[in-house]
């Protein structure tokens, strides 16, 4: 009986350990007004920056007859198409329909080699809900220093999700 209760035991502290180990897959909720009251254009050093995306839903063959997850393209362009300086990144974004907010972090994939340029930051989030497709909803990236750990806002507002079939 007492090694059962030292095996349970053990088990529940590895799986404790576990939970506690794995990593927020979500950034944290931030007042909706605040969200809303980002830029449209974000200057950074006086450099200004702009926000655009592409986000979809597959109901191709192989889905889920309720269609797949949202998924979101970002892409921060720098506005007088001046090199981004590397020490820029982005690594959150809140995706505002009407009074439902998804918050989550980036994957941080790679860009396809026609979507490497100097002047834009490009990335990718993956599993949202599923929302639309053919409905518009508002866009906050966050963008942060590295030099400096300073955070950024930047919205792109009536952004629409389509639909692949």
């Amino acid at each position: 009986m007492k090694k059962n209760l030292t095996i349970i035991a053990s088990l529940v502290f590895i799986l404790s350990c576990s939970i506690f180990d794995n990593k927020e897959d979500r950034p944290g909720k931030i007042p909706i007004q605040e969200l809303m009251a980002a830029p449209d254009t974000l200057y950074i050093d006086s450099q200004p920056f702009v926000l655009r995306t592409y986000m979809w839903r597959d109901f191709q063959p192989i889905s889920p007859p309720d269609g797949k997850p949202l998924i979101a393209i970002f892409w921060v362009y720098s506005a007088d198409s001046t090199k981004i300086p590397e020490s820029l990144t982005a690594n959150a974004a809140w995706i505002i329909n009407e009074n439902k907010i998804w918050d989550t972090y980036l994957t941080g994939e790679e860009p396809p080699p026609s979507q490497q340029q100097p002047y834009q930051l490009y990335e990718v989030a993956r599993n949202g809900p599923k929302w639309g497709p053919g409905i518009e909803v508002d866009v906050v990236l966050q963008l942060q220093s590295n030099t400096d750990g300073n955070k950024h806002l930047i919205r792109a507002s009536t952004q629409f999700i389509g639909r692949t079939d």
